[in-house]
């Protein structure tokens, strides 16, 4: 029995050595450890099955060895607790182990918050890494190029769009990026520039420049009952001796100043049952919009007609003297009984 117990405690061992072995370098050959250049921020990836039964909130990353190799160690923020970030600092080989608290059964009273080992990770740390410079003079020389175009930026918005467009292309994504801002006077440029991994920065990392933004102005507003009180203006002053002659003078105060830049107007008289109506269909110039009804209307004074002549010339034809009623019945009928 104690044989039998002593060969099941090594098989044991030799199965709890085989897990720590594949958790050394996840997803790689586990007799190649994970390499790194100085200077370079490299990431591992840690097996979800591996954490399972840890509470990842005491999940904890420490380099082993005697010197430090490794610099900004610990996880990604954003996909902690699966990711293990470092970044080399010296040239030479180290290890990493990953420790966690173990999830407890919820009838364990022990309250105990040992870390237990999950894994090692062999890290070996290459030679300098050679950056690739970037000269911010040529990135703002690129962005000049579209920020003064011929037709100037509507808004700012579509300016910012555009430089940041210039950051995203192809010459420049894989280089560095930049944080955009246009100034309040919305004149001038802003960009903070970033170097990619692999990438340094020569020269000032926020350069600015000239953008051009032309607003276009909003439409002015014509208040059509303003137009309409100009033209009553005209017409209750005055009687007209026929609808031409009152058609003419509304389209003479739609024809001048105030009105002759702001809208045009479709004028139309018409005779109702007891006087003449005008109605006016406006439509704004370019640059404006109308405020209130597109069509105005009113009365106008025009003296009445008798076959095609006016009733005041006929009146002095007939030789009728004065007529005191002026009811057009009655003069009417005078003028009849004269002809």
């Amino acid at each position: 029995m104690k044989k039998l117990l002593t060969l099941l405690g090594s098989i044991g061992m030799v199965a709890a050595t085989a897990a720590t072995v594949v958790a050394c370098n996840p997803g790689k050959n586990e007799d190649k450890p994970t390499e790194v250049k100085v200077g370079e921020t490299k990431t591992i990836d840690i097996s979800t099955d591996l954490i399972k039964d840890f509470d990842v909130k005491s999940l904890e990353v420490k380099e082993t060895g005697k010197d430090a190799l490794l610099e900004n160690l610990g996880f990604d923020k954003k996909e902690a607790p699966t990711k293990i970030t470092f970044k080399g600092k010296t040239e030479g080989t180290t290890t990493i182990e990953l420790k966690g608290n173990k999830i407890k059964p919820k009838t364990d009273k022990t309250g105990e918050s040992t870390l237990d080992f999950i894994a090692k990770f062999t890290i070996e740390v290459k030679g300098e890494v050679t950056l690739t410079k970037v000269k911010t003079q040529e990135v703002k020389a690129a962005i000049d190029k579209i920020a003064m175009p011929e037709t100037a930026f509507a808004t700012k918005e579509l300016a910012k769009k555009a430089i940041e467009d210039v950051l995203n292309g192809d010459a420049w994504k894989t280089k560095v990026t930049g944080v955009v801002t246009i100034d309040q006077a919305e004149k001038n440029y802003s960009v903070l520039l970033t170097a990619a991994t692999g990438h340094e920065l020569v020269g000032a990392a926020t350069i600015t420049g000239s953008v051009k933004i032309v607003k276009t102005p909003g439409l002015i507003k014509v208040n059509t009952k303003e137009v309409n009180d100009a033209i009553g203006e005209v017409t209750n002053s005055q009687t007209f001796d026929n609808m031409e002659a009152a058609k003419s003078a509304i389209e003479d105060v739609l024809g001048n100043d105030p009105w002759k830049t702001k809208v045009t107007g479709v004028v139309t008289i018409t005779k109702g049952e007891d006087n003449y109506d005008y109605s006016v269909l406006l439509t704004a110039a370019t640059g404006h919009e109308l405020v209130g009804a597109a069509t105005i209307k009113g009365t106008v004074n025009i003296v009445d007609q008798v076959e095609g002549k006016n009733i005041t010339e006929l009146i002095k034809f007939t030789d009728l003297g004065e007529i005191d009623d002026t009811e057009d019945e009655t003069i009417l009928n005078a003028i009849n009984k004269k002809m």
